[in-house]
């Protein structure tokens, strides 16, 4: 699933580049994130109908990555044991749009 939006962590707005994961009552998804700094990050979370991606997380939540690909990776490998389908969809959408590893942050 590809967004337009963008989460608030710390007071910092994320802006979502791209999710995939378990929606229902209780859901895990994983994202590629661009923060203000212009820089890519991973971040999975899970919740409840009550909650949504990026409800409680902070920045310490957030894991680095050097490219998109690193992503998929990180997917690939996280605790809540995304399966293979959300897996392969999260790369194909990151493999169409290629994210760049840098974006110069934005005045605003």
């Amino acid at each position: 699933m590809i967004y337009e939006n963008a989460v608030e962590i710390n007071k910092k707005i994320f802006r979502v580049i791209a999710s995939s994961g378990m929606y229902g009552y209780d859901w895990n998804e994983a994202a590629l994130l661009r923060g203000p700094d212009g820089k890519l990050y991973y971040a999975s979370d899970s919740g409840c109908s009550c909650t949504w991606f990026g409800y409680g997380l902070t920045e310490s939540d957030l894991t680095p990555v050097g490219s998109w690909a690193a992503a998929v990776e990180l997917m690939k490998q996280d605790p809540t044991e995304f399966a293979d389908q959300y897996v392969t969809s999260f790369a194909e959408e990151l493999a169409k749009i290629r994210p760049a590893a840098f974006e110069e942050p934005h005045c605003t």
